[in-house]
């Protein structure tokens, strides 16, 4: 009899850690879950006006449309020539990076597919990035402002 109860004692001990360690493990899935970054809110238009190599600046106005399309139209100031030759306009597709700390966007040229890269500064910034998607070291002003 003593036998007996021993053993139910020892099941009794088994059933419970069992339980208490099921308890554990879904305690940690919860805590362990992955809680994904918001995507930072890009869409809208974005002005400013960059450094030229001859001539004042580009001015640039840069729309981020909802889709994964673009527009972007820059404009070369104080340029001696025709206004239409001053003025461009692309159009393209946008992405984020992987890790979504700047905007892809992907274009073409005369049949050459081209790729710029825009900095996530905030909410309301943009600042162009070098070919290679890394920030460009320079005292001069790369930023693009939300309207």
């Amino acid at each position: 009899m003593q036998k007996f109860n021993i053993i139910y004692l020892i099941a009794a001990f088994l059933i419970i850690g069992c339980n208490n360690s099921a308890y554990e493990k879904s305690e940690n899935i919860v805590s362990e879950e992955i809680v994904e970054n918001p995507l930072p809110e890009v869409l809208g238009t974005y002005d400013g006006i960059l450094p030229c190599a001859n001539c004042p600046g580009i001015e640039i106005s840069l729309e981020i449309r909802e889709g994964g399309d673009y527009h972007k139209t820059q404009v070369y100031l104080n340029d001696t020539s025709e206004a239409a030759q001053n003025t461009f306009d692309d159009f393209g597709k946008w992405r984020f990076s992987t890790d979504s700390t700047y905007l892809e966007l992907n274009y073409d040229l005369h049949d050459i597919n081209l790729h710029e890269f825009w900095q996530i500064i905030n909410n309301d910034e943009l600042r162009l990035m070098d070919e290679n998607a890394q920030p460009i070291k320079s005292e001069f002003n790369y930023s693009l402002k939300k309207k």
